[in-house]
Order: C-alpha cells, then structure tokens, then sequence
C-alpha cells in the first residue's frame, strides 16, 4: 500500500480546502489552520468522485464578460493490464463559484 501524501496542490472553492495529490483521494483541509478533517475523501463540493483519484492539477477559469470563475478539475484510474492495452478512466467535472456542480 502507498500512503496518500496529498501533496502536489492545494486549491480553495467555496469555503472548502482540498490538499491533492496525483495518487489517490483528495484530502478535505480545516480552512483556519489548514489541519485535515477528513482524509481521502470520496466527495468534493458535494459531488460524488465518479472514479477514485482526484488529480492535482486543475484551472480556474474567468469569463472575460460576467467575471464569473469556474473551476475545472479531473480525477483519474489507472487499470493494471497487459501493454499495450492499459485501459484508464477519466471523469470531468465543472463547479461555479458557490460550489454548484456546472457540467459533468
């Protein structure tokens, strides 16, 4: 087993803190002291994980016109298989500023 560090980025939406790392689960931050209050969790802003690990790269977005931002992110998995034919999942997902999930 590999420990998850969540340790690659940090990203603050809606009054919620996510530490992420490219390996597993994002880690939900207490924003005051940046303690963890929930570990490798299966949730983010309220939207169900739809494969298990969170990438730790992700974009916000502004529209040039109504200021509004959108956060863009993505989690990942890797299926284990004879190369060449590694199989992997990607799900997408878009949150507005109050933490409304905007596309899936």
């Amino acid at each position: 087993d590999v420990k998850n560090v969540a340790n690659t980025g940090v990203v603050e939406w809606n009054d919620k803190v996510y530490a992420l790392w490219e390996g597993g689960k994002p880690h939900e931050l207490r924003k005051n002291d940046l303690n963890t209050i929930g570990k490798e969790v299966d949730e983010v802003l309220g939207q169900a994980l739809r494969v298990p690990q969170m990438a730790a790269h992700y974009r916000v977005e502004e529209n040039k016109e109504t200021k509004e931002r959108t956060l863009i992110a993505f989690s990942i998995e890797s299926q284990p298989s004879a190369f060449p034919f590694t199989s992997n999942k990607a799900a997408f997902y878009e949150w507005n500023e109050h933490g409304t999930e905007k596309k899936r």
